[in-house]
């Protein structure tokens, strides 16, 4: 798969002008992380006390980085981001080519709204990644296609996986599997792994923040709600703090979707983004906890 990769550059005509960035979405989507880094890092008012747009402050913070790369200087002031926030998704029967879901469109998340990827496009970047020793990660769901678990899986073996091995790995995982419930106010990784896996971004209806950038908000306020993948959703600070102020109204539902209402009294449902391979999700029951002798259809995300 060869996809265009191009830097163009031009001028409006009116002291403007536009550099455009063509490539791989996924590498667009590093692009589009790595400048949000460094506008977060920029001041948020200008030398004149203006305060600055997150546009601009995106604009000012790159031009700074290559200002500075023209001039020799290195970037010690610029947080580095572990934690990988794009990934390709794609159903395992696409992956290896065969069973009833090889035909399933994959994603990409982390840049926007989950983009789809035609099946074999999806399944050939997700194997350039697990060859690039990128995290593996199986998303389990049942037939309706709710997610039960997300189990990270460790280095792929040389040659990558193959079914039965990828199969035995999850078998092995299963019954050490922690909790997606606690009685601390905090989430613990696998809660946040597993809320961030159904809404990889904001769940607002207006926002597409990534998840990994959201707060872990309770829907149902800690302690009268309890601390688990059924109560928890992704919210962006702004929106976190419409709701804890009282200006919108939400409540998460068993399958993952929320409805918003505002104080003017417009109600909003908006619905987590189906898995590959698998329509709108029913309802599931609190915190799902499979059977370890059931392991249900598995999707993977690399990255």
């Amino acid at each position: 798969m060869r996809l265009l990769r191009a830097v163009r550059a031009w001028a409006q005509g009116d002291g403007s002008g536009v550099l455009r960035v063509e490539g791989p979405d996924v590498d667009i989507a590093v692009i589009d992380a790595v400048i949000t880094d460094l506008a977060l890092a920029w001041p948020a008012v200008d030398k004149d006390g203006n305060k600055q747009s997150m546009d601009q402050r995106r604009f000012d913070a790159l031009m700074d980085l290559f200002r500075r790369v023209e001039g020799g200087d290195d970037l010690p002031w610029v947080r580095v981001r572990r934690e990988r926030e794009v990934g390709i998704v794609v159903h395992v029967d696409a992956f290896f080519g065969d069973g009833p879901g090889k035909d399933a469109p994959g994603e990409l998340r982390g840049l926007g709204a989950p983009a789809p990827i035609d099946p074999v496009s999806a399944a050939e970047m997700a194997r350039d990644g697990i060859g690039a020793c990128v995290a593996t990660r199986v998303l389990l769901v049942d037939g309706e296609g709710v997610l039960q678990r997300t189990i990270r899986l460790p280095e792929a073996p040389p040659g990558g996986w193959t079914r039965d091995l990828l199969v035995g790995s999850v078998r092995k995982a299963l019954p050490d599997l922690p909790s997606l419930l606690t009685e601390s106010y905090q989430p613990t990784v696998a809660i946040t792994e597993h809320v961030r896996a159904v809404h990889p971004r904001c769940t607002s209806y207006d926002c597409a923040r990534l998840a990994s950038r959201c707060d872990l908000d309770h829907d149902q306020a800690y302690p009268r709600g309890p601390t688990c993948v059924t109560n928890l959703c992704p919210r962006c600070r702004r929106h976190h703090e419409l709701k804890t102020r009282g200006l919108i109204h939400t409540r998460l539902h068993p399958d993952g979707s929320v409805t918003t209402t505002t104080l003017l009294g417009t109600t909003i449902t908006t619905r987590p983004e189906p898995m590959p391979g698998h329509g709108w999700a029913r309802p599931t029951r609190p915190c799902p906890q499979p059977d370890p002798g059931e392991l249900g259809e598995g999707v993977m995300r690399v990255g």
